[in-house]
């Protein structure tokens, strides 16, 4: 997906909630409680938004991309594709490969980093690789003493 994919969200109705990540990295909501544009043209609009430190806003020719944009309480961020995505958009997939038969962690990790580079600077990046590794087949072998 190109980076440049953004979407747009329709005027919202006063009491919606909207959503972000702060700077802390913290999960903030908050809700609107003011509308204004005209009335005949609802594809232009801007709106006043209750935060617990006070207001901010958001109009429709904004571009709601980073994770620090204040967007619809039920989109979700997609870490690959760098923007927020309403719902019933699909999300970037990661091609994984999977660890060979034997094959050390470090070996696999650095194969994983090739073929996803985007993993590296990803938040939760690690956290993908772990479980992908956690997951994987562990083959039974016998080791007969003499």
């Amino acid at each position: 997906m190109s980076g440049n994919q953004y979407f747009s969200f329709a005027r919202p109705e006063l009491g919606d909630k909207m959503h972000r990540f702060n700077l802390n990295g913290q999960y903030e909501e908050a809700m609107i409680t003011a509308i204004i544009g005209p009335e005949d043209e609802p594809d232009i609009w801007k709106a006043t938004i209750t935060t617990a430190n006070g207001f901010e806003f958001v109009g429709s020719d904004k571009e709601y991309r980073g994770r620090f944009d204040w967007v619809p309480h039920d989109w979700n961020f997609d870490e690959l594709a760098k923007t927020w995505k309403p719902p019933g958009v699909a999300r970037e997939r990661l091609n994984i490969p999977t660890p060979d038969v034997g094959e050390h962690y470090m070996k696999w990790r650095k194969r994983v980093y090739v073929a996803c580079p985007q993993l590296k600077s990803m938040p939760g990046g690690a956290q993908i690789i772990a479980q992908k590794w956690a997951e994987r087949e562990l083959v039974q072998t016998d080791k007969a003493t003499a």
